[in-house]
């Protein structure tokens, strides 16, 4: 499973959810955390029991409130009892393997192969990224809030304050073959930062984005997917290997090796992969 774009949908707002069937974004996620009041949390929770197999986006992922408190708990109980069971479940302010170990049992448990996502938002969570990284067979990737990192921090949310998060969480994802997945940008109105920010970070070595509105989600995509240039470099690249009788060979006067043929094979594979 390819994300590239990750469309948030606060749980209170059933009518936004429902609304994102013609938004092509990769993931849609239902949220009980952030996006909801506490006094609202059986309401977002009720609306989430009211989805159907029919109702529902083909792949679809809710995030759960902080693991192991009585919220994400609840959260939980209800996830599992309904008839829809999501793609994925994302989990915030993730600070220690422990908890993704007995995430892992109780999904065990309940006999689904819910994916998880672990949001990496807090310095302890950023120490932390390799340890969480291999915790769980469930993991498929590792994603950063910036907001609530930069608050912990105390500093503000420019690229060049959050770097060294970036650079933890995407390293920590690559070395265990997770996808990463990048903070929302949260200025709705600046289409050119959004893109900005999504080249940034794609050649980071991001593989998606968090939308904060579904207009950004085109824009998310575009990025994210290998462009025809990329896609014609991998194609010269793997077909050279092919022809040499060697581990290297040479492509257009450069030497290319065994990592450039991983990365030509890594974009074959985004391309191929569903969305």
């Amino acid at each position: 499973m390819t994300i590239k774009s990750v469309l948030i949908t606060p749980g209170t707002r059933l009518d936004r959810y429902q609304g994102t069937r013609t938004i092509p974004a990769d993931a849609v996620m239902f949220d009980l955390e952030d996006a909801v009041p506490a006094q609202e949390k059986s309401v977002a929770r009720r609306h989430w029991g009211s989805l159907t197999d029919a109702t529902v986006r083909a792949r679809t992922a809710v995030r759960i409130n902080s693991f192991p408190s009585m919220d994400s708990l609840r959260d939980l109980v209800c996830v599992l009892s309904s008839e829809v069971t999501p793609d994925l479940v994302f989990v915030p302010k993730a600070e220690s393997a422990r908890c993704f170990r007995l995430l892992d049992e109780l999904l065990d448990d309940a006999g689904v192969e819910t994916g998880l996502v672990a949001l990496i938002e807090t310095p302890r969570g950023v120490a932390s990224a390799l340890e969480i990284s291999t915790a769980s067979r469930r993991l498929k990737a590792l994603a950063f809030g910036a907001a609530d990192y930069s608050m912990a921090l105390g500093t503000g949310m420019e690229w060049d304050l959050m770097l060294h998060a970036r650079w933890s969480i995407v390293n920590a994802a690559k070395a265990c073959e997770l996808q990463a997945i990048d903070s929302p940008s949260f200025d709705l109105q600046n289409q050119h930062m959004l893109r900005q920010d999504c080249e940034r970070a794609n050649k980071m070595g991001f593989t998606g984005k968090f939308a904060v509105h579904p207009k950004q989600v085109a824009t998310i995509n575009e990025v994210f997917r290998p462009d025809a240039e990329a896609i014609s470099w991998a194609i010269k690249v793997v077909q050279a290997a092919e022809d040499s009788a060697t581990s290297i060979g040479t492509l257009d006067g450069s030497m290319i090796g065994p990592p450039f043929l991983r990365r030509a094979q890594n974009i074959l594979a985004a391309v191929s992969s569903p969305s």
